[in-house]
């Protein structure tokens, strides 16, 4: 929902702005019936012979979005996004349209095709001029995923390594917190050791993007894990943090605890 919801901003923002050159040939309140759900409307308002690629976007969009999923809007949908990353790929309708040609590949159509979905993933991923772009931030997240959860026969080990090396200079700290998450928990899934674990909690929590319940989840583990492969002080920090923050978690008295049996600090 949080991808969706950040992709139509980016939509209505592209529609605000407009070609350089000339007027967008839907105007502001097209997108805004995106962003409001009302799809047939939004449709409607696209759907114009002057279509230019910030029309033809937005009526790709909603094909992706209008109830029922039909495989005639798909395919339809498909073909207009590809038309818009072929005609250009560098600018901002090219990379929204090639997010939604990787979402379409891997949560609309059923079955999936996690195959070309990653191939689009890793087409933004290659856009390093737009590296700081929250889609082609978050593209890496989601390539990520479909590496380390690949039915390919490769060992876990390998996979995880591919997957990791992707998140090495994620520019968006959303996706820094999305990634940094998602290794953590598919190490700790797979068995990995508990010294690969913890450095990716670590600079999830660093992010500052944590939501509520994330953001405790998450103090929690660090104060868990942390005595078990000797990094005491950020274990201690987690604990006093959860216990200053979330005063009213049902695992305060386990913290507590926890953050009593830990050794004293050389201070």
């Amino acid at each position: 929902m949080l991808l969706r919801l950040t992709t139509l901003a980016l939509l209505a923002a592209c529609a605000h702005a407009g070609p350089a050159d000339h007027a967008p040939s839907a105007g502001p309140e097209a997108w805004s019936e995106i962003t409001l759900w009302r799809l047939p409307e939004a449709m409607a308002a696209f759907d114009s012979p002057e279509a230019d690629r910030l029309a033809r976007l937005g009526r790709a969009t909603v094909l992706l979005e209008l109830p029922p999923k039909t495989p005639g809007n798909l395919a339809e949908a498909d073909r207009i996004l590809r038309g818009l990353v072929e005609t250009r790929a560098d600018d901002e309708p090219g990379i929204v349209a090639a997010w939604l040609l990787a979402r379409l590949h891997h949560v609309h159509l059923t079955p999936a095709v996690p195959a070309e979905a990653a191939r689009w993933y890793r087409h933004l991923h290659g856009q390093r001029a737009f590296r700081a772009h929250p889609l082609v931030a978050q593209a890496a997240v989601k390539l990520a995923l479909l590496t380390l959860y690949a039915d390919d026969g490769r060992p876990f080990e390998t996979r995880y390594a591919e997957a990791n090396a992707l998140g090495t200079d994620l520019a968006d700290q959303a996706a820094r917190r999305d990634f940094h998450l998602l290794i953590a928990r598919a190490a700790q899934f797979h068995g990995q050791p508990e010294s690969l674990i913890l450095p990716h909690l670590l600079a999830a929590l660093a992010t500052g993007e944590l939501g509520h319940r994330e953001h405790a989840n998450v103090l929690y583990t660090i104060a868990d894990l942390g005595p078990r492969v000797g990094r005491i002080a950020e274990a201690r920090a987690a604990a006093a943090h959860f216990l200053e923050r979330f005063p009213r978690d049902e695992r305060v008295l386990t913290v507590r605890q926890k953050l009593a049996a830990l050794p004293p600090s050389d201070s």
